[in-house]
Order: structure tokens, then C-alpha cells, then sequence
């Protein structure tokens, strides 16, 4: 399975149509910003590195991403994703 293209294309659909913004999401839905680079990989906090996600998919990109690093031999890379996926499982709602 290509974790990458995946990826791209869920970055790259709401890049065009923030989760916000989509009329087959729920006005009730929670969003965050995800980081397309990711901080620990050097990311910024710029807005060409910033996309809109629900918080489904937020978790569905963290999981691509630790799947990517994993398949490409990043075990490192692969560590920090999966710190960030038990932080996401684990964090207070808001």
C-alpha cells in the first residue's frame, strides 16, 4: 500500500477544502491544524505548512506518517509518530 500517496492526497484535498469549510462534514465536527512537515521533522508554523483536518483524519495522517517513516527504514522518524499517535490517543478532549 503507498502510505505516501495516500498522505498527499489527503493533505493536498484540504489544502483545497478545509475541514471547516466541506459541506459533507458536520457543523458539530471538531478540527486542528496539522503540521504537513512535522514539527519534530523540522516543520514550521507557517501557513504553507499548516492544514485544517478533522480530528479523524488528523489521526489518519499521524498513522500514514508513522507507517511512511516505518516502511522507508526511519526508525527514528517512525518513533517520533508513534510518540505523537499515544499523545493524540491520549490527550484530554477538549
Amino acid at each position: 500500500m503507498n502510505f505516501q500517496s495516500i498522505y498527499n492526497n489527503l493533505i493536498k484535498k484540504r489544502k483545497v477544502l478545509p475541514a471547516s469549510l466541506d459541506p459533507n462534514i458536520s457543523a458539530d465536527t471538531a478540527f486542528e491544524q496539522h503540521h504537513i512537515i512535522p514539527r519534530s521533522f523540522g516543520g514550521l508554523n507557517n501557513d504553507d505548512n499548516l492544514v485544517e483536518l478533522t480530528l479523524r483524519e488528523h489521526y489518519i495522517a499521524h498513522l500514514l506518517l508513522y507507517k511512511i517513516e516505518l516502511a522507508n527504514g526511519n526508525i527514528d522518524c517512525a518513533d517520533k509518530m508513534a510518540c505523537a499517535l499515544w499523545f493524540f490517543i491520549n490527550k484530554k478532549s477538549k
